[in-house]
């Protein structure tokens, strides 16, 4: 699994996501960095070329747990690799 970041384009709302899928890839959001910019997953080596369109980058395991415990101190990664909160109880 590698690890990466993207933003969101506006208006219409678009991600990286179908076009890395449509490659062959698999690619989904974890969490929000921002209001614009998502944190997430890219499962299986596809083509990231051409990708500039929502400023995707790739990142280590490490930036992205350091960029989620800035927004939650409490996040650790999953059993999958993926970065987790704590439930919060209601």
């Amino acid at each position: 699994m590698k690890y990466a970041q993207w933003t969101i384009c506006r208006p219409e709302g678009s991600t990286p996501e179908p076009l890395i899928r449509s490659r062959g890839g698999q690619a989904s959001g974890g969490f929000m960095k921002d209001a614009e910019t998502v944190v997430g997953y890219v499962w299986s080596d596809c083509d990231l070329t051409g990708l500039d369109k929502w400023n995707f980058e790739t990142m280590t395991h490490l930036e992205a747990m350091a960029i989620a415990q800035d927004l939650n101190p409490e996040c650790f990664f999953g059993d999958d690799g993926t970065i987790q909160a704590p439930q919060v109880a209601v």
